[in-house]
């Protein structure tokens, strides 16, 4: 129990010190440009006569812009197999084969079952009640109507849910077993395209997170809904998302699928390695913290009460201190959701490595130009993570990496390497990891 509650009081420090930076970082841009608040998803309905459907351009939310790019000048390129993918011209690439892979009940018993996530949700209704008492609620992307029903049960005079997926058929059902149908209302349409019954609502509540955080940009859509219905001194829950960054070795993968090729019972078999068994793409797993070889970085941050849709495309530099000496053979992303305004007891919603295991997993990025190093020495790095032309869901992301040795007395940096990586096709979960 004091382990727990000296990791919580960590956490809850880290929390507060991203806060406190990103608030800083808002005085500033408001200092900076005056005339932005007046454009601010925050500002008031009233500074604009103009009646919000017409105002807000749905696709612009879903547009991908361009991120800014990364210096290529020097750096050996390697295109991952699963980039590649890209110009497949055969793959369905469309919102209904989106809304139908949420329509069937194995995804939603896989995030049903992942208390982690589950749990987060419920508790930062159920122990903040004051909060949702008597409030009109949004649920985006309701699915099953979990989040719908805490809320209701949380004491929301009215809550309506928002889902495309053939799954929210059921959800009425459900609401209707369970005695919620007077306060919860669920209505099967898009975000971009639904009549609400309300003007306004209070709170936004809704599990957008995909894989690396972006992944399925679902995100885009909950901003549409709070620029459009949120009232003046609303929340949407979670109200921040913060990505980090740490590297790893990756023997254990190599073990289990080159390594299996070298000796087949006796025999050398590496010719019938597939390039995508050389673990120099994009994968989700649970990966082991003993794996974890640098310390951890954050890489992005967004407010969700001011961030927009633009934003979700970005790049980043970092830099990783080695803590042993191993070889550097992969990336790891994590993300944390806090659930903070307002609010008299907080929640963190954690999917790092040394964390409980959630169905996001952690993902990893493999390299095809493995570094060996030394404790001390120094990755430094850049990844770029923007969504693809053809397909806002899924994303492009590029990282650009070398290593700073300085073991010897003198810093000594290395060839730089970049990688280029799609996250596309990531829907084949394993239930049996992750409770």
């Amino acid at each position: 129990m004091k382990q727990q509650m000296n990791e919580m009081r960590k956490a809850m420090t880290q929390m507060a010190q991203t806060f406190k930076r990103l608030a800083l970082e808002e005085t500033k841009a408001q200092e900076a440009s005056p005339s932005s608040a007046s454009s601010s998803s925050s500002s008031s309905p009233a500074d604009s006569k103009a009646d919000a459907s017409e105002t807000t351009d749905s696709d612009s939310y879903k547009r991908p812009c361009i991120a800014p790019p990364i210096d290529t000048t020097g750096a050996v390129r390697f295109v991952s197999t699963d980039a590649l993918d890209k110009k497949d011209p055969n793959k369905q690439r469309n919102d209904d084969a989106y809304f139908g892979g949420y329509s069937t009940r194995r995804i939603h018993e896989i995030m049903l079952k992942d208390y982690v996530r589950t749990e987060c949700y419920r508790d930062a209704m159920y122990h903040n009640k004051e909060l949702f008492e008597g409030k009109v609620v949004l649920d985006v992307g309701c699915g099953t109507g979990i989040l719908s029903m805490f809320a209701a049960k949380a004491g929301a005079k009215k809550v309506i849910g928002i889902d495309r997926a053939g799954i929210i058929d059921r959800a009425k059902e459900i609401v209707h077993n369970n005695g919620l149908d007077h306060i919860v209302t669920l209505i099967k349409d898009t975000v971009e395209t639904v009549t609400l019954p309300v003007d306004k609502v209070d709170i936004i509540i809704s599990e957008w997170m995909g894989y690396f955080l972006l992944f399925e940009s679902m995100l885009p859509s909950v901003l549409f809904a709070r620029d459009k219905w949120l009232v003046e001194g609303g929340i949407v829950y979670p109200d921040y998302a913060m990505m980090y960054i740490s590297a790893a070795e990756a023997s254990w993968n190599k073990s289990r699928t080159v390594g299996f090729w070298h000796d087949v019972y006796g025999f050398d078999m590496s010719i019938l390695i597939d390039d995508r068994e050389r673990w120099t793409g994009s994968d989700i797993e649970i990966v082991d913290p003993k794996r974890i070889i640098t310390d951890t970085v954050e890489i992005a941050s967004f407010d969700l009460m001011t961030v927009k849709s633009e934003e979700l495309d970005y790049t980043a530099k970092f830099q990783l201190a080695m803590t042993r000496d191993d070889n550097l053979e992969c990336f790891v992303v994590h993300f944390d959701t806090p659930f903070t305004r307002k609010l008299k007891n907080p929640k963190l919603l954690r999917t790092g490595a040394e964390h409980p295991p959630t169905h996001w997993k952690q993902s990893t990025f493999y390299l095809a130009n493995p570094i060996a190093c030394k404790k001390g020495d120094v990755v430094k790095g850049e990844l770029r993570a923007s969504r693809t032309n053809d397909n806002e869901r899924e994303y492009d992301v590029m990282i650009r990496y070398s290593v700073v040795h300085k073991s010897s007395g003198e810093d000594v940096e290395t060839q730089a390497f970049i990688q280029e990586y799609q996250l596309t096709g990531w829907s084949d979960l394993d239930l049996e990891n992750i409770i």
